[in-house]
C-alpha cells in the first residue's frame, strides 16, 4: 500500500470516528431530554400542594422551602436549555463532491488525490473536533444539573411532609 493511502484511510477512519461521536452525543442527548420533561412534571405534581400551604410563608422553614422551589425552578429551566443546546443542529465539515472536486480527481495523480484529501479531511477532522468537544461538555453540564434537580426535588418531596407534620404540631 502506498504511504498516501495509507493517510488518506486514517483520515477517513479518524472523521468517521468523530462522526460517531457525534451521533452518540445526539443520542444521549434526545434520551435525557424525556427525562429532564418527566422531571418537570415531577416538579409540577410536588410545588402544586405547597402554593396553598406556605403562602404566605408563616415561618423561617417555608421561606427555605420556597427558596428551594425557585432554585429547583431555575435548574430545571438551565437543564432543559441546555439539552436544547446540545440537540440544536450545527454544521459539521464534510468533504464536497462538487464538479471542481471531480475535476480536480480527474486531472491529478491518485497520490495527490489521496495526499489533499487526507489534508482537508484533516482539517474537517480539526474544526468538528471543537464543535463536538463543545457538545459533549455541554452534555456533561446537562447530566450533572439533573442530578441536582433530582436531589432539589427529593428534597422538597422530604419537605412536604416536614410541613405537613409541623402543621400537625401547631
Amino acid at each position: 500500500m502506498h504511504r498516501y493511502e495509507l493517510l488518506y484511510n486514517l483520515a477517513k477512519d479518524v472523521l468517521a470516528e468523530e462522526q460517531n461521536r457525534l451521533n452518540r452525543i445526539d443520542d444521549k442527548a434526545s434520551k435525557y431530554l424525556p427525562a429532564i420533561t418527566f422531571l418537570v412534571g415531577v416538579y409540577g405534581f410536588i410545588t402544586k400542594p405547597f402554593i396553598g400551604m406556605i403562602f404566605p410563608p408563616d415561618n423561617w422553614f417555608e421561606w427555605i422551602v420556597i427558596g428551594l422551589i425557585i432554585f429547583t425552578l431555575g435548574y430545571l429551566v438551565k437543564t432543559w436549555l441546555g439539552l436544547f443546546q446540545v440537540m440544536r443542529l450545527r454544521k459539521i465539515l464534510k468533504l464536497p463532491l462538487s464538479d471542481d472536486m471531480i475535476e480536480f480527481i480527474y486531472k491529478n495523480s491518485e497520490t495527490t488525490v489521496q495526499y489533499w484529501l487526507a489534508k482537508r479531511m484533516k482539517e474537517a477532522y480539526s474544526e468538528n473536533k471543537v464543535i463536538i468537544d463543545l457538545r459533549s461538555n455541554k452534555l456533561d453540564a446537562s447530566h450533572m444539573n439533573m442530578r441536582v434537580c433530582v436531589f432539589a426535588l427529593s428534597l422538597l418531596f422530604i419537605s412536604y411532609y416536614v410541613l405537613e407534620i409541623l402543621r400537625k404540631l401547631q
